[in-house]
């Protein structure tokens, strides 16, 4: 058995010019989203992992294509370093955190992750949201479900939803029994291409309906955008529960 290996060089942020197609290609550093060259250049059957996102909301992606979609898979979150010539737009630089005689860029400063909890709650009001007549809340992160229960209005219930996550209080609360039939405020971390990745999930695996993305906002450090959530609608709660994949 003879395999030939090709090794070439250069910038290959938008795809290869040649229009080569591949089993498998690997972003060794992060995007802010997946170039459609990429998506191009997959054979059926290939893969493409990338880690996406952008300051503290980054996910590990595997894409796999098949002969009539290409399917996405979040395995993990995560933290690194932009690909060279990937990163966000980092904004004016007048807003750097100065602390004794040291100077933070907004997008790297660590207190970032505790922004987000009223930019939730002031997104949930501007969609009109009523906890006493409206779809019930839920999210997949612990510290996203924990912002909406204190930062949505009229502070309802919230659940938080095991979707590729250790088990966590809200698992022991349980609750979701007693909402079946209606709709749900899916709040994630991400932009909307994330957050339809989910919405596919959930439908396609029966927990919900049908679903649609509402919208995404952003939280920013002055000029900088230092995370990104998106609110989705989900219809129709079956009743489905998932499960945590381990324990505490």
């Amino acid at each position: 058995m003879c395999i030939r290996d090709r090794l070439e060089t250069g910038d290959a942020l938008n795809g290869w010019a040649q229009k080569e197609r591949f089993d498998v290609i690997v972003l060794t550093g992060a995007v802010t989203q997946i170039p459609e060259s990429y998506r191009q250049q997959l054979n059926v059957g290939g893969r493409l992992f990338a880690i996406v996102g952008s300051a503290q909301t980054m996910s590990g992606i595997m894409l796999t294509r098949r002969a009539d979609r290409i399917i996405t898979q979040n395995l993990f979150e995560t933290q690194t370093n932009y690909l060279i010539g990937a990163e966000p737009g980092q904004g004016e630089r007048d807003d750097r955190l100065r602390f004794l005689g040291l100077e933070i860029d907004p997008d790297r400063d660590p207190t970032n992750k505790l922004r987000g909890g009223r930019e939730v709650g002031a997104a949930l009001e501007s969609l009109d949201y009523y906890p006493d007549t409206g779809p019930f809340l839920f999210s997949d992160r612990y510290q996203l479900t924990a912002w909406l229960a204190f930062y949505a209005p009229g502070r309802p219930r919230v659940y938080c939803i095991p979707i590729q996550r250790r088990m966590n209080q809200y698992d022991l609360w349980g609750g979701w029994e007693e909402l079946v039939g209606r709709d749900g405020l899916f709040v994630t971390g991400g932009d909307a291409e994330r957050a339809q990745m989910w919405i596919e999930f959930l439908v396609q695996n029966g927990v919900f309906e049908e679903g649609m993305c509402l919208g995404t906002f952003d939280v920013k450090r002055g000029n900088t955008v230092v995370k990104t959530f998106t609110i989705s609608q989900l219809s129709g709660y079956t009743g489905l529960e998932l499960v945590p994949e381990g324990r505490y």
